[in-house]
């Protein structure tokens, strides 16, 4: 989803602008092998994506499932 090559670029950046943050986990990004040249400029890296769910959960925040 955050790839450049992708169709979902307005909607992503119509998200940013309202404030929402995207964060992608760099040990998927290494086990994948996706450069971070392939995604957004604008998204954010974090060591572990379960481990930053837990932070935010700590902090507050809610975590919403679909």
């Amino acid at each position: 989803m955050y790839k450049k090559a992708n169709s979902y670029q307005e909607l992503l950046i119509a998200l940013k602008d309202k404030g929402v943050v995207f964060a992608q986990c760099a040990k998927t990004m290494e086990e994948r092998k996706i450069d971070k040249n392939e995604l957004f400029d604008f998204v954010h890296y974090v060591p572990s994506g379960n481990g930053e769910i837990i932070l935010r959960q700590y902090e507050g925040w809610a975590v919403v499932h679909p």
